[in-house]
């Protein structure tokens, strides 16, 4: 159960980081 739960959870980390990125590229590359 632990680790279905880590497993869910660092998906939900690296989703949210690439909707991050992907929303923030703009900003990013002007801060470049």
């Amino acid at each position: 159960i632990y680790f279905n739960n880590h497993y869910k959870a660092q998906a939900v980390r690296s989703a949210k980081i690439l909707q991050k990125l992907i929303g923030d590229s703009d900003i990013s590359t002007s801060q470049n």
